[in-house]
């Protein structure tokens, strides 16, 4: 019921009926997720309680680094303020994983950095560009070499396993393949690609990029 929503409110949108939309979008419920609901069947305090919150956790966590990372993508910010932006998301994962175990925050990861280089490069930091091409490259790589399975380990998510067969993508290369191909296209590089900085990061991650994961 709740697909079949979704995509009468998406098919509004896209006629441009924005009320009708929304009126389809109200019909869902406010704040309750099915996540809530079975956590508050256990008593509090109890190790079931745990895992539901630590999982309630980990899902929340996941779609607010989206929310963020969107107010700096979409709204018409100025390049500092889009660089803050990205940087509460990337403070908002390190919180949350405060042991390192990003799992599938190693794909927010490397996009939040990219993303951070790209306004640098914009604005003429190059310094500052490579720092956060490197780190974005970096959690690329770490994220191609995830496990097929783990098990998270920082408190407020000890114990969620994620499994990478899990995740769906609209690309049969690895991540680094991926981000590496965005970058070699990118107008926004035209101006670093001779420089000495970009060309060694990119030559430094290139021989990890793979045409399947």
């Amino acid at each position: 019921r709740y697909t079949a929503l979704s995509i009468m409110s998406g098919l509004y949108s896209a006629k441009g009926d924005i009320p009708k939309a929304v009126e389809y979008a109200k019909r869902f419920p406010s704040d309750t997720t099915a996540g809530d609901e079975i956590e508050y069947v256990y008593e509090q305090g109890s190790e079931k309680w745990w895992e539901c919150v630590r999982s309630n956790i980990y899902d929340i966590t996941g779609k607010l680094i989206v929310k963020i990372r969107n107010c700096a993508i979409y709204a018409e910010l100025p390049a500092e303020e889009q660089i803050k932006a990205y940087n509460k998301a990337i403070s908002l994962i390190d919180l949350i994983y405060d042991d390192g175990d990003y799992g599938f925050s190693h794909y927010h990861m490397c996009d939040l950095n990219i993303w951070i280089a790209n306004r640098y490069i914009m604005m003429g930091d190059y310094t500052r560009a490579a720092e956060y091409l490197e780190r974005g490259l970096h959690h690329a790589k770490m994220y191609d070499e995830l496990p097929p399975a783990m098990e998270h380990t920082s408190f407020l998510v000890r114990g969620h396993r994620f499994e990478t067969k899990n995740v769906n993508s609209s690309y049969s290369c690895n991540l680094l393949k991926w981000e590496l191909g965005f970058i070699d296209e990118g107008e926004v590089y035209n101006g670093v690609r001779s420089m000495d900085w970009f060309t060694s990061i990119i030559e430094k991650y290139r021989p990890f990029a793979k045409d399947n994961k």
